[in-house]
């Protein structure tokens, strides 16, 4: 998560290259948390507990090839430490690489662990020199063998000792460290004076540093607003000095200059700081706008390449319904996830590009892009002329995915089967990695995540990696594991890990809570924790324990559960069929009764299109609700002629035919019901409204 960061002093340092892009040494990482100033980490999961972690939990889960964790740093390393196992039936197979590189882009093996090499469910620790010119190591699954993963944890990367010779180190007031090549920043009035001190450490045991202030250079369009001010000509082995700069804006904006401090340090005798001076304590405003134009438009996620042609970077504010109505203050500071307005930051940064994620299906979306210069109290942003619009996210739906499925045939649940049964599988332990990062989790302030019990409605805020132990959350199965007709290898079979019927839930609030309990409508409540309540029913002359979920996932949890029925009934012979009698009678009737009074809503809809991306099929009932009528689920029975009071979903038909977009909202919808159409061509919509018993209301 990018964000931009709180100043606490007059005195900023930034690393060489990139904002931020190189760890000062020593650097370290307990996997907890996101990754440190430095570090780059690429497809990582997680484990939580057990032999894969170190000292504490999380470690880090190397899953397939090309998965990496990069450090780079900015001078002589010493020891790289390090816990690493392997994960699967021993021996472990493929090929794993500690590397190094001078330049980031030729790589060199410091230790290789090929099969049979790596200890299964065992951390063991290990130490390795990167050379003196490295500058960077990673962690590198170079060859992932099936059923074979790498735990990694507790890596350490400390600086390199110091020895007799002299070695310069700079550090600004606050005690950070100004690598050569890195960035510091002062602010003044205009026409006042503010002194910038460099405090140079000698680090060597046995040689004098001499600083040769004469033959040092202040350059760059704003040079003549700095000079040196004070005259440091040597520092004694393991001692200090300061060196005093004096910053004098003649104007308010941005001041920049170049410091190259010349000494007598083998490596590093042309000492190089880039400074930025804010006169007026404010960046110059920027001269262009920043552009986005949306790449990808998909019902659960929107990409965008952007165009910032001369801004440092540029903040993005994405709000749904209606125009963001506030642009973002001067000198204010703000981080991807915070609430402003009536919008959301969902990017801060500077990249070519953005994944814009917490995306619905069918929501008008507006977006707002500013260009700013500067950081934190000097930050400028260019509010006049900078791009707004809006776009509705895509739809969502099946395309084609149902040409071959009739309602109106007696085959109808078989041929329904044969579709959507075959698909891949997404293993039940990589639900978080897979899903639910990708997918449910959302942005808020502090870098944190907020997570959401779909039954309950609760929100766990939390510092990531998102790990079901720690939060207390699970995943709950809403056609419950013990109805299940089977009972060998059950964690590893598709039906145990199909996402469709796993939900994100509280482990003992809310999922322990539910246990195999039949869903219902709760008359004498025993226990409850937010929109989530366990009780007694009386439904049919039987009194029975029953779930009762929120209303607004109601819906969402009856078209799962009509899932699982139609997708695995017969596989094997064996039947799928809800409880028609006994304790744990499951009532279809009270199933079709929610799945129609809450219909698919714009996240059910993009949830659908998200599985069905990674599992390669669809669920029904959701794309057609009213397909439920057609089902006996009792006996999984063709019904020819449904029940009139079954009815259909609120909606347009079939509006992919027409070239048309279509947005209905509220859905359903008590006295007023709004129907937005638009059409790439010309043409005469016809608009036909029924209500929920099927009759047609308006015509």
């Amino acid at each position: 998560m990018t964000r931009i960061f709180k100043l606490t002093l007059a005195l900023l340092l930034l690393s060489s290259g990139n904002l931020f892009s190189q760890a000062n040494l020593p650097t370290s990482w307990d996997i907890s948390g996101n990754a440190p100033m430095g570090w780059t980490v690429f497809d990582i999961d997680f484990y939580s507990s057990g032999a894969f972690v170190g000292i504490a939990p999380p470690s880090a889960k190397f899953a397939g090839t090309g998965d990496y964790i990069e450090i780079e740093y900015n001078e002589i390393a010493g020891p790289l430490t390090y816990s690493i196992t392997g994960s699967g039936n021993a021996p472990w197979n493929g090929t794993f690489n500690i590397e190094e590189s001078v330049d980031g882009s030729t790589w060199t093996i410091m230790r290789q662990f090929t099969s049979g090499q790596l200890a299964v469910s065992n951390m063991t620790t290990y130490s390795d020199q990167p050379a003196a010119a490295s500058r960077y190591v990673r962690f590198f699954y170079d060859n992932k063998v099936s059923g074979n993963n790498v735990g990694v944890d507790d890596i350490s990367l400390v600086k390199a000792p110091a020895g007799p010779a002299q070695e310069i180190n700079i550090l600004a007031d606050n005690g950070e460290q100004i690598l050569s090549g890195g960035q510091a920043i002062i602010s003044a009035l205009s026409t006042q004076v503010r002194i910038l001190q460099l405090h140079i450490n000698n680090l060597g045991t046995q040689d004098t540093l001499t600083i040769d202030v004469p033959s040092s250079t202040i350059t760059g369009t704003f040079a003549s607003e700095f000079s040196f001010i004070s005259n440091v000509t040597e520092v004694p082995p393991q001692d200090s000095r300061t060196l005093d700069i004096e910053f004098n804006p003649q104007a308010a904006g941005t001041r920049d200059a170049v410091i190259t401090l010349v000494n007598n340090d083998a490596d590093e005798s042309a000492y190089v700081i880039n400074v930025t001076g804010y006169g007026d304590h404010i960046a110059t405003e920027p001269s262009q706008a920043a552009t986005m134009n949306i790449t990808q438009n998909l019902a659960y996620d929107m990409s965008a390449s952007t165009n910032n042609p001369t801004a440092e970077g540029y903040i993005v504010l994405k709000s749904v319904g209606s125009p963001v109505n506030l642009p973002p203050v001067d000198k204010e500071e703000y981080e991807v996830g915070q609430g402003y307005g009536n919008a959301k930051v969902v990017y801060i940064g500077n990249g070519p590009a953005v994944d814009i994620n917490e995306v619905h299906a069918g929501l008008d979306y507006h977006f707002g892009i500013y260009a700013f210069n500067g950081n934190d109290t000097f930050i400028n942003y260019l509010q006049t002329g900078a791009q707004t619009f809006n776009l509705m996210s895509d739809s969502g739906g099946p395309g084609n995915y149902y040409n071959n499925i009739d309602p109106n045939v007696s085959t109808f649940i078989v041929d329904l089967h044969q579709l959507i049964r075959p698909h891949f599988q997404v293993y039940y332990s990589n639900y978080a990695f897979d899903y639910f990062i990708d997918f449910e989790e959302r942005d808020t302030v502090g870098e944190q995540k907020v997570a959401r019990c779909l039954y309950s409605g609760e929100t766990r805020i939390y510092t990531p990696p998102f790990s079901f132990t720690t939060l207390d959350y699970s995943r709950e199965h809403v056609y419950p594991q013990s109805w299940m007709p089977y009972s060998n290898n059950i964690t590893d079979s598709v039906f145990y890990s199909d996402l469709y019927n796993l939900f994100t839930t509280r482990f003992p609030d809310v999922n322990e809570l539910r246990s195999n309990f039949p869903l219902g409508e709760v008359d004498v409540p025993i226990q409850s924790f937010k929109e989530g309540v366990l009780g007694t029913s009386y439904f049919g002359g039987d009194t029975l324990t029953v779930y009762e979920p929120k209303d607004a996932i109601k819906g969402d949890a009856a078209r799962a559960m009509m899932y699982m029925l139609v997708c695995y009934d017969r596989i094997g012979g064996v039947r799928w069929q809800l409880e028609e009698f006994g304790s744990f009678k499951q009532s279809q009737e009270l199933l079709k009764k929610w799945n129609l009074e809450d219909p698919p809503s714009p996240f059910e809809k993009a949830r659908n299109d998200f599985i069905a991306s990674l599992q390669n099929n669809r669920n029904p009932f959701i794309d057609h609700n009213e397909w439920a009528c057609r089902i006996d689920f009792y006996q999984m029975a063709y019904i020819s002629n449904p029940d009139s009071t079954c009815g259909t979903q609120v909606g347009i038909d079939n509006p992919e035919t027409a070239n048309i977009a279509s947005s209905v909202y509220p859905n359903p919808a008590d006295n007023t019901i709004n129907i937005e159409i638009s059409a790439s061509v010309s043409m005469e919509a016809f608009i036909e409204v029924f209500d929920l018993t099927g009759k047609k209301v308006i015509l």
